[in-house]
């Protein structure tokens, strides 16, 4: 069972149309590998990546880029973070610090708002993205350092 299959809420409204996805990479099948995650992400664009962490949180972020590069920053308006307990998304703020690529790391969004390591998780949000009135590390409940359950990145088209 994907993580997208259970979601709570239809992430169809968000994007304002019926979504289809591809399945790229699963983190568990991959223990975690940064390599193996940017042999198989790094060329795709329109990417969706859920993380369940050890609470049973599910959030996670939307980029239109690729995550192709090392210690870069890139610009993407429409990218997204969001949380799907909380059945709320976040628009960037700072679009030309949308996502933070680094091939030691599976993928960063953001000014630390959200980086997704071999089997870590941290927050620094609202950084790039959300706003004034968010608390700090709303996106991840109030946590800034996590354990995994699971992630999954796929290709929205």
């Amino acid at each position: 069972l994907s993580l997208h299959d259970a979601l709570p809420i239809s992430l169809d409204k968000w994007f304002g149309k019926k979504l289809k996805y591809k399945l790229l990479y699963r983190a568990t099948e991959e223990n975690y590998s940064s390599n193996t995650f940017h042999s198989k992400v790094d060329e795709y664009k329109n990417t969706i990546i859920f993380i369940k962490d050890i609470n049973n949180f599910i959030y996670g972020g939307f980029t239109t880029k690729t995550w192709d590069g090392n210690k870069l920053y890139k610009s993407d308006k429409n990218a997204i973070l969001f949380n799907l307990d909380k059945e709320k998304y976040y628009d960037v703020n700072k679009s030309d610090h949308a996502i933070f690529c680094d091939k030691e790391l599976l993928a960063a969004f953001g000014d630390g708002d959200l980086i997704l390591g071999p089997k870590s998780i941290e927050s620094s949000f609202p950084q790039s993205y959300g706003n004034k009135d968010i608390k700090d590390n709303e996106l991840t409940m109030g946590f800034n350092k996590l354990s995994p359950v699971e992630m999954e990145v796929f290709q929205l088209s």
